[in-house]
């Protein structure tokens, strides 16, 4: 794995933005209790849906973020997706995807950029 160019050294550290299903849902959890710097009760996705609804409805309270995305340029991820979404690769390419073919688990490794 690399950031910024450079591969990253054991005692890096990092911040991690994820839902709660992911960080601890599904019956496993991702992210050890312990290594949480912030979380919240109030699922964020429902405050969204509710904001980008029909508009018939007004949010139950002010929606506020309470966190950011910092500065994303030069930044790519690799994700495990099925097979199948190579065929929606033009659907995003600004995000400049490239495959870098199968893992041993037979799902698609996706590279994107931010």
């Amino acid at each position: 794995m690399t950031f910024d160019g450079a591969e990253v050294a054991d005692e890096q550290e990092f911040l991690v933005a994820t839902n709660s299903y992911r960080a601890r849902g599904g019956g496993f959890s991702l992210m050890p209790k312990d290594t949480v710097v912030f979380t919240n009760t109030h699922q964020f996705l429902f405050d969204l849906a509710e904001f980008f609804g029909d508009g018939r409805q007004k949010a139950a309270r002010p929606l506020k973020c309470p966190w950011r995305f910092s500065d994303l340029r030069r930044t790519r991820a690799v994700f495990q997706t099925s097979t199948k979404a190579r065929q929606h690769l033009a659907e995003i390419v600004d995000f400049d995807p490239i495959d870098l073919g199968d893992n041993a688990d037979g799902f698609a490794n996706i590279e994107i950029g931010f």
